[in-house]
């Protein structure tokens, strides 16, 4: 993302169900459940019970999981049968090698969109700023070794010297030269 673009921009990050974090698990299975109750098959195939091929083939995406879970139905569908079956799921599961990439790229976005990691001393010295003084053992601050920098001050306009800003627009401002 560009630097214009992300200060535009408000980061929401819609992450992934983590078959680590048991949180996470039991929405994955919640969702599951809501799947397979709104199915429109006359025999309720039981979604929950295959959560792991589930979770595994879709990489914890639930877009993934859905668009997955509409390509089955419709096969089943199509073919006139009652319920979903591990035959139709496995047909129509995404090839591995594609989840593969799809799983690397979630992994690479997760490290990109997390702060864990990033040097705010690299910060700093990218803006010419002294680094941050540090805490030594017992608790006390020491001073940076480099001197500080002396603050700007502030320039004042002369007198009658119109400082910059936006002059109104469109209906309702003042047309100029009336």
């Amino acid at each position: 993302m560009s630097a214009q673009l992300s200060r535009r921009s408000v980061e929401i990050h819609l992450g992934r169900y983590q078959a680590e974090n048991a949180e996470d698990l039991l929405a994955f299975k919640s969702v599951l459940l809501t799947f397979q109750r709104h199915l429109p098959l006359i025999a309720e195939p039981n979604l929950v019970e295959r959560w792991e091929y589930l979770y595994e083939r879709s990489v914890g995406c639930v877009g993934v999981l859905k668009n997955w879970l509409s390509r089955a139905l419709a096969a089943v569908l199509e073919e006139g049968d009652v319920t979903l079956t591990d035959h139709h799921l496995e047909r129509h599961a995404e090839p591995t090698r594609k989840l593969l990439t799809l799983a690397r790229e979630i992994k690479e976005g997760e490290e990109v969109l997390s702060d864990t990691g990033r040097d705010p001393v690299e910060l700093r010295a990218l803006l010419g700023l002294l680094p941050m003084p540090t805490r030594d053992d017992e608790g006390d601050r020491r001073p940076s070794e480099a001197s500080p920098v002396p603050l700007a001050r502030r320039r004042i306009n002369s007198v009658g010297q119109r400082r910059p800003t936006r002059d109104p627009a469109g209906e309702g401002s003042r047309e100029h030269g009336a």
